[in-house]
């Protein structure tokens, strides 16, 4: 079955936004803390743990389940750089993981729809499966179970696997309100097309401002990992609506490394009782 084929059909246009005001909590938290006596150093440590919230706070957080899942734009990083992302939006780079594709400009990347936020994770367990211990980049190296990077073997699978959980747990997604010409250029775009198995160059040097950006969560939490999980299940249980017999087979076939993923994960909690 073609892959766009199932990608159409089982995309659903959701056009309300359910927004959490988070400013309210973050009000109430500050409220609590102002009735408390506190030395010279810790009241300057909680003005700028106030600052910090009020700056978190002021960015606002959606339900990934009534958004636009077909022509969204998302941003992935650490959940640790939130603060920063409050006060001075997305600042272009070369990470590590754009060293990884040998990226050499300095720009924000972003993945377009639902189905490019699942190509980008599959991709990228794809892509650590391939590497030697020695080429595992220093970002991610504290995420694996390994103890001697000098090493030239191929990493295990189950150990990406596992940094791969504790890594996307550890992050969170951005909806973007991108817009093209101003944020990135389709003739930048690999053969000037977006694929979903690719991120979207943003426009070299480009800043995406804080008042472009929404915060994604579900039900279960707010980490990429939850987000992930949402949107492959709905996957699943959308190309089982399709009706025909090998849509659930084609969508896991074509996201391989990722379904692998959650099927040794689901595996391991049978065997110890945990749950994800």
């Amino acid at each position: 079955m073609d892959r766009n084929e199932i990608l159409n059909e089982s995309s659903i246009q959701l056009h309300s936004e359910e927004k959490v005001d988070t400013s309210i909590l973050g009000k109430q938290v500050l409220d609590e803390m102002s009735n408390t006596l506190f030395t010279d150093e810790t009241e300057k440590e909680m003005k700028s743990q106030e600052l910090e919230l009020q700056q978190q706070s002021s960015l606002g957080q959606v339900d990934v389940s009534g958004i636009d899942l077909n022509n969204s734009y998302f941003h992935f990083t650490k959940r640790d750089n939130l603060g920063r992302i409050s006060r001075e939006g997305l600042k272009p780079q070369i990470g590590d993981a754009s060293k990884m594709n040998k990226e050499e400009q300095s720009r924000v990347y972003l993945s377009q729809g639902g189905k490019g936020i699942i190509g980008i994770k599959n991709s990228f367990i794809h892509e650590f499966k391939k590497l030697r211990i020695c080429d595992i980049p220093e970002e991610y190296r504290k995420y694996f179970d390994i103890k001697d990077y000098s090493s030239q073997e191929q990493v295990d699978e189950k150990k990406v696997y596992d940094a791969m959980e504790k890594r996307f747990k550890d992050e969170i997604y951005f909806q973007v309100s991108a817009k093209e010409g101003e944020d990135f250029l389709i003739e930048e775009q690999c053969n000037g097309i977006f694929n979903p198995e690719r991120d979207i160059k943003g426009k070299v040097n480009h800043t995406i401002r804080p008042e472009q950006l929404t915060r994604l969560s579900t039900k279960k939490g707010d980490t990429a990992f939850d987000i992930v999980s949402y949107l492959y299940n709905r996957l699943l249980e959308n190309a089982k609506k399709v009706g025909k017999e090998d849509a659930v087979n084609s969508v896991k076939e074509f996201n391989a490394d990722l379904n692998s993923f959650f099927e040794y994960i689901k595996q391991r909690e049978i065997e110890t009782g945990e749950r994800f």
